[in-house]
């Protein structure tokens, strides 16, 4: 009887598990799709102000942004094929620099600030809050961890999204930004 119970146990538990893993993929492949169409639908051109004017002016050699292109890129560690740009002056002025956390890289609109740190997702996480926090951000929960998004009232910036994930061994934030007045 006891061993029944404890096999009985174990293949909940192995279910369980499985079925947690799974609702993993299945969150992770939404997300990426709601990225890709956000991304496809942003005017790229000029959306943020972060961007450099050189940047605007500038046509994209593969006539767009190809989100697969950099999944892969990234997933494999080869940042430089990416074709990202440093961190806009609008984020290291209103938020924090980047660089101080790790490999800090950015979209060509400005738009995506990604950083790549050698700290565990949840230390980077507390690292990204405690810094916009100090800069008068105003923290808003998601209800899921490691992400969450940030309002402040005027400037250049004025809503950014963070998401913070554990890949391989290093931490990896993407933050999200939306212009602001800036008055």
């Amino acid at each position: 009887m006891k061993g029944v119970d404890v096999e009985e146990r174990a293949e909940k538990r192995m279910r369980m598990n499985l079925a947690k893993g799974i609702a993993c993929l299945v969150i992770g492949a939404i997300v990426i799709a709601a990225i890709e169409v956000l991304w496809d639908h942003a005017d790229a051109g000029n959306r943020f102000r972060g961007a450099s004017q050189e940047t605007r002016d500038e046509p994209s050699s593969s006539g767009g942004f190809e989100f697969q292109d950099m999944m892969s890129s990234v997933l494999t560690g080869n940042l430089s094929a990416i074709g990202m740009q440093d961190v806009p002056q609008a984020f290291l002025e209103e938020c924090f620099d980047a660089a101080e956390l790790g490999d800090a890289r950015c979209s060509a609109d400005g738009g995506v600030i990604g950083i790549v740190s050698d700290a565990p997702a949840s230390e980077l996480f507390e690292a990204c809050v405690g810094k916009l926090v100090d800069r008068g951000w105003l923290q808003v929960e998601s209800g899921y961890p490691l992400r969450c998004t940030f309002l402040k009232e005027s400037g250049a910036l004025h809503w950014l999204f963070l998401d913070v994930n554990q890949v391989s061994g290093d931490g990896v934030a993407v933050l999200v930004l939306g212009e602001g007045d800036e008055s």
